[in-house]
């Protein structure tokens, strides 16, 4: 099975028009593609109308639905396009049925006063740490495309009751020609943390995502990211988790937040 880069979807995509969507096999999550992926084809949708001075700020997504690996399109609408600020959103729809709904904010730079981030950066070194194992059973497929070294909390079905994970991360294959993605990508990896409190796999996704960037993505250098995430709360089937993200030297580059969903088994 050739399973198709990060990259490579992307590019097709563009070269597509950025309407129709094929990511193939092996990007999947259970029924669904990668979340990641879709997002970030959400935003080169959005971003194909705006100018490149103006990177990406901000995006909301909303998963209504699977979104299959072929027979999606993407339409974008551009809601205003002002001199320093551009606001879209996209609809992804297989037939009549919306499955990925996002919408982004796009801004231009300008000579302000900074202040810089006092984020905590204090994680265990992924040194010597053994690589999550991404063909375990029952690790949805897409994990291939990744490396992880987990080195706070535990993993999906460990039985942890902690609140936060740490996970260094970083993209097996080179996507610098689409630094958005590329952090987009890594961004979606951490399941509900919820699904460690369970000593057994249960089956848990995002209902709706937001991303914030710092930093224009373009200024993300390096191939390791470090993760850090904390969940606010779990109940119902409904849980609230936030996180943070950092280059390898601990410079804040984003921001996220998630509601989750998560179903035990009958």
């Amino acid at each position: 099975m050739t399973v198709a880069s990060l990259e490579q979807i992307l590019s097709d995509f563009e070269t597509g028009g950025c309407e129709a969507i094929e990511t193939g096999p092996g990007w999947d999550q259970g029924r669904a593609t990668f979340g990641g992926l879709a997002a970030a084809l959400a935003v080169s949708a959005m971003q194909k109308p705006v100018s490149e001075d103006k990177p990406l700020r901000s995006m909301q997504v909303i998963f209504a639905a699977p979104m299959p690996a072929s027979g999606a399109v993407a339409k974008a609408r551009v809601l205003r396009n002002g001199r320093s600020v551009a606001l879209t959103s996209v609809d992804i729809s297989v037939g009549e049925d919306v499955v990925v709904h996002a919408s982004a904010t796009f801004g231009a730079g300008r000579p302000t006063l900074a202040v810089e981030s006092t984020a905590d950066f204090a994680p265990r070194s992924r040194e010597g740490v053994t690589a999550f194992n991404a063909k375990a059973v029952g690790a949805p497929r897409f994990l291939d495309r990744f490396e992880l070294r987990w080195v706070k909390g535990g993993g999906p079905g460990s039985g942890s009751k902690s609140h936060k994970i740490g996970v260094w991360a970083r993209n097996t294959e080179k996507v610098d020609a689409f630094p958005e993605a590329k952090i987009i990508a890594l961004a979606d990896i951490p399941a509900p943390i919820v699904m460690s409190h369970y000593t057994y796999p249960i089956i848990g996704s995002s209902l709706s995502w937001s991303l914030e960037f710092t930093v224009p993505a373009a200024e993300a250098t390096g191939d390791w990211f470090y993760m850090e995430f904390e969940m606010d709360a779990a109940a119902s089937g409904y849980c609230q988790q936030s996180g943070r993200i950092f280059t390898e030297t601990g410079k804040l580059i984003a921001v996220t937040r998630q509601c989750m969903v998560y179903f035990e088994p009958k």
